[in-house]
C-alpha cells in the first residue's frame, strides 16, 4: 500500500484528490493533510480520514512534504506557496503528483513528475502511448473562459470574471482562466515538463471542452486526448500511473487541420503577459505581482479591468 501527503488538501484540487482516493483504499492511504485558511475543512478531513499529521504553517507543511513514511506526495497548493514543498519532496525522493505549476514554471524542475493539470496530464497519457516516439508539436486546448466574446472588458465585473462555463474551479484559477494567464502558465510548463520548444507549443480556443490536449509526433501521426471536463479523471489516470496500470482513455488519431481550433483573442492578454515575463527572466516577480493584485481583487479594493491594468 502507498502513504500519500495531500498538500493543499481544503482547495478544489485537494478535495477532489481525497475523493478519488476513496475509490482505491487497498492500493493508497492518505497520511497527511496540509491546508492553509479553511482549518475547520481540515480537522473534517483529517476526523473522517483518520490522519493524524497535518500541517498549516510553511514549516510544517515543508516537513510534511518530506515525510519519511510518505510514498507519493500530490501537491495541489495554489501559487508560489507550492514552490518550495515541491522542492522538498523531490529531495526527499518522493514520488511528485504536481498540480502546482508555479513549481514548474518559476524555473524547471530537477527531477521528473507526474503533472496533473489537465492539459499536461493529458499529453503525458498521449506520450505513454507512443513511447517510442519524439513529440514534434504540442497543442494546449483553451475554453476561452467567461470573456471569450467581450472583446471590451473595461466593464467587467469580479463576478463575470469567475463565471467559468465548463470548469468548477477556485478563484485564483478562475480569473487566470478568464484572462488566459492560465494557458501562459501552461505553454511554459509543457516546455519545461516535455521538452518541446516554446515556438513548437501553443494554445488554441475549444470552448466545446471536449479535447484536453494534442500532440504532434515527428513522423506527423496526431494524437488527441477526449474526456469530460472533470479533474477527477486527471487525478485517476496519476494515480493509476504510480500503480502502473494502464488508463483506458479516448485517445485518437485526429487531423488538426479538419479541427476548429482558432487561435486565441486579441483582447484577452495573459498568454503575452506570460511569455514575455518568461523571456525576461522575470517570472517570479510576475507571479508575486500577480498574486499580490489578485488579493486586492478579491478584498474588492480594485476591480478587474484595474487587476489587468497591474499587470502591464
Amino acid at each position: 500500500m502507498k502513504k500519500v501527503i495531500i498538500l493543499g488538501s481544503t482547495g478544489s484540487l485537494g478535495t477532489q484528490s481525497i475523493e478519488v482516493l476513496k475509490k482505491y483504499r487497498k492500493e493508497f492511504e492518505i497520511i497527511g493533510l496540509s491546508g492553509n485558511k479553511n482549518v475547520d475543512l481540515l480537522r473534517k478531513q483529517a476526523k473522517e480520514l483518520g490522519v493524524k499529521n497535518l500541517a498549516t504553517t510553511p514549516e510544517e507543511i515543508l516537513s510534511l512534504a518530506s515525510h519519511p513514511d510518505a510514498d507519493v506526495v500530490i501537491n495541489v497548493i495554489s501559487g508560489i506557496a507550492g514552490f518550495s514543498p515541491t522542492q522538498a519532496a523531490l529531495k526527499s525522493k518522493k514520488t511528485l503528483i504536481l498540480g502546482n505549476k508555479e513549481s514548474i514554471i518559476i524555473e524547471g524542475l530537477p527531477s521528473p513528475v507526474i503533472p496533473l493539470d489537465s492539459e499536461h496530464n493529458a499529453i503525458f497519457e498521449i506520450l505513454k502511448c507512443r513511447p517510442n516516439k519524439n513529440p514534434a508539436r504540442l497543442v494546449i486546448p483553451a475554453s476561452g473562459g467567461p470573456l471569450l466574446n467581450i472583446p471590451d472588458l473595461s466593464k467587467v465585473t469580479l463576478e463575470k470574471a469567475l463565471s467559468h462555463p465548463k470548469w468548477s474551479m477556485g478563484a485564483k484559477i478562475s480569473i487566470e482562466s478568464a484572462t488566459l494567464i492560465n494557458k501562459g502558465f501552461e505553454i511554459v510548463e509543457a516546455h519545461y515538463l516535455f521538452g518541446v520548444p516554446l515556438e513548437k507549443i501553443e494554445a488554441k480556443i475549444h470552448p466545446e471542452c471536449e479535447i484536453h490536449g494534442i500532440v504532434e509526433f515527428e513522423d506527423g501521426e496526431t494524437l488527441a486526448y477526449f474526456g469530460k471536463p472533470d479533474m477527477k479523471e486527471h487525478i485517476e489516470n496519476a494515480l493509476l500511473h504510480v500503480l502502473g496500470v494502464p488508463t483506458k482513455r479516448d485517445i485518437r488519431e485526429v487531423d488538426l487541420k479538419s479541427l476548429n481550433l482558432p487561435s486565441p483573442p486579441n483582447h484577452l492578454p495573459g498568454i503575452e503577459l506570460v511569455l514575455k515575463a518568461h523571456r525576461q527572466g522575470k517570472m517570479r516577480e510576475f507571479l508575486v505581482k500577480e498574486e499580490e493584485s489578485l488579493e486586492k481583487l478579491f478584498a474588492e479594493k480594485i476591480n478587474f479591468p484595474t487587476f489587468l491594468e497591474e499587470l502591464f
